[in-house]
């Protein structure tokens, strides 16, 4: 359930820890057709990470690849909203490293975006095509190629010691496919300015 709270990334500390995720939504034509697509509310995927005092987005962007943003920066200039998910909240899952899900997803914004495997996971969703291709359930090849968004943060935290969306490959994983599932607990949204009253 959504919290009626948004606040501003400065405000993260002590409410927010590396390795969480954060899924971004908007009403932009091009984001609420991947959103619909991926049967959730979300366009977009990327994990909480510290880069010195100050928060940071790692991420994979169409046409710039892997790459890292200043949070307060990202929530001030896109123009939908960032939601903050818990990583392993309660620590249900005890063999999970968020240090190396978080140094799993900083070598993973080396890479190229991940096309084929964004065009592979659309054309699956096409009635025709989805009966004739074989369900896939394995990551064996997941980390060879270069990932697309939701896939980046699958494959750092399969690679951390827990596979998210267990049965369903991290290549075919979308962002409303991390929103469901029970890895993660969202906690609140981010805000531009200025927060709300607590």
């Amino acid at each position: 359930m959504r919290s009626v709270c948004s606040i501003s990334a400065t405000a993260l500390d002590g409410l927010a820890a590396q390795g969480d995720l954060l899924l971004y939504r908007d009403e932009a034509f091009q984001d609420r057709l991947i959103a619909r697509g991926g049967r959730s509310i979300y366009a977009h995927a990327g994990m909480l990470a510290r880069r010195g005092d100050r928060w940071v987005v790692l991420e994979m962007m169409q046409f710039a690849g892997g790459r890292w943003r200043y949070l307060d920066d990202a929530v001030r200039d896109d123009p939908g909203c960032w939601d903050l998910y818990a990583a392993n909240s309660g620590n249900r899952w005890q063999q999970w490293d968020r240090r190396r899900a978080v140094a799993e997803m900083w070598r993973l914004t080396a890479r190229p975006y991940g096309w084929r495997h964004v065009l592979w996971a659309a054309l699956l969703h096409l009635p025709l095509i989805r009966c004739l291709i074989p369900v896939a359930t394995d990551d064996d090849s997941a980390d060879r190629h270069a990932p697309f968004c939701s896939e980046a943060v699958a494959i750092a935290a399969r690679l951390a010691g827990v596979d998210v969306v267990p049965m369903l490959p991290d290549a075919l994983t979308e962002p409303g496919d991390l929103a469901r599932s029970l890895f993660f607990d969202y906690t609140l949204t981010l805000a531009k300015e200025p927060p709300c009253a607590h």
